[in-house]
């Protein structure tokens, strides 16, 4: 990117395909109960020069009186599309199909937790757009189970996320994914920020 650029990020807002908010969140998964929650949600996201996102998460979760054997989480890897949205104009003879789907590839890059940690990425249907492709961390230890509040420290890093704009860059990213069908008390951001190697970009939020 040349030139002086802005990054706008609307982190805690949607996918532009309607994933949730952070919130009290309640999408499709199999890690539901009464005293189950997610007492916290931070995230810390770093733009690379590249639209490569870094983000590390660090999520407090209480499984109360529930045996589990981890937790998972669910990634959006490719959105469709239509070409005839694209501002490229040859994009509208395009068939829609997944040859023409964004892609977003993923790289878990370590889990660490007080839990067991141990992790595989799996893919897997999305349950509520067949727009989206996605792709799930099964993180745990299928011969143990855990009770009771457990942190795990998730670090991943995604290519294109980044929207390029006349005059800015955009970032419009869901920062709690999908899948999750617990409570969330809080999620919060601590700072999205271009990498050193982009000295001429400038960071605004909204």
């Amino acid at each position: 990117m040349s030139g002086t650029r802005r990054l706008r990020t609307i982190a805690a807002a949607a996918f532009v395909f309607g994933l949730v908010f952070i919130g009290r969140t309640l999408p499709a998964s199999a890690q539901s109960g009464l005293d189950e929650r997610i007492h916290s949600y931070d995230v810390h996201v770093l733009v690379m020069a590249n639209g490569t996102i870094d983000v590390t998460e660090t999520i407090d979760h209480d499984f109360g009186f529930n045996s589990r054997h981890g937790i998972l989480r669910e990634f959006v890897t490719s959105q469709g599309y239509n070409p005839a949205d694209d501002p490229d104009p040859r994009a509208a003879s395009v068939r829609r199909d997944v040859k023409w789907w964004r892609q977003y590839p993923l790289d878990v890059i370590s889990v660490a937790s007080d839990a067991p940690d141990r992790y595989a990425v799996e893919s897997v249907k999305s349950a509520f757009n067949a727009d989206l492709q996605t792709k799930r961390a099964r993180i745990g230890d299928k011969d143990v189970t855990v009770t009771g509040r457990h942190t795990y420290t998730i670090h991943y890093r995604q290519k294109g996320a980044v929207n390029a704009l006349p005059g800015d860059d955009e970032l419009y990213w869901n920062i709690v994914g999908t899948g999750w069908n617990v409570p969330i008390d809080r999620g919060a951001h601590r700072g999205v920020g271009r990498d050193r190697g982009d000295h001429a970009s400038r960071v605004f939020q909204r």
